[in-house]
């Protein structure tokens, strides 16, 4: 019983980690603004990126990760305006998969 309470209260900590985000606006490659419907909100507890697609955003400030990103499948992150993401260990993107960034525009 104590063994499933510790699971319990680790799975609640990585629920309690992401958070979505809804009508996220950015823009597209060629300048266009777009809108995401949802997205995962980047924190550094999250370092691990998924999707097909998946949509991630980092908020405005700064997000410090300090361990390395791994990408898997069609992964979109979108900077916040005022977004500084900082990867000490860096951005792996598995063979396969792809990883486009986009900016917010100004007037989101």
């Amino acid at each position: 019983m104590k063994h499933l309470l510790s699971l319990l209260s680790v799975l609640c900590l990585l629920c309690a980690a992401v958070v979505f985000a809804e009508d996220i606006a950015y823009l597209d490659k060629d300048g266009n603004r777009q809108i995401c419907s949802s997205a995962v909100e980047v924190s550094a507890e999250v370092a691990a990126w998924s999707g097909s697609p998946g949509w991630y955003v980092a908020p405005a400030g700064t997000v410090n990760i300090r361990s390395r990103v791994d990408v898997s499948g069609d992964v979109h992150l979108i900077l916040s305006e005022g977004a500084m993401l900082n990867t000490s260990m860096g951005i792996h993107v598995a063979e396969g998969s792809s990883l486009t960034i986009y900016e917010q525009p100004a007037t989101a």
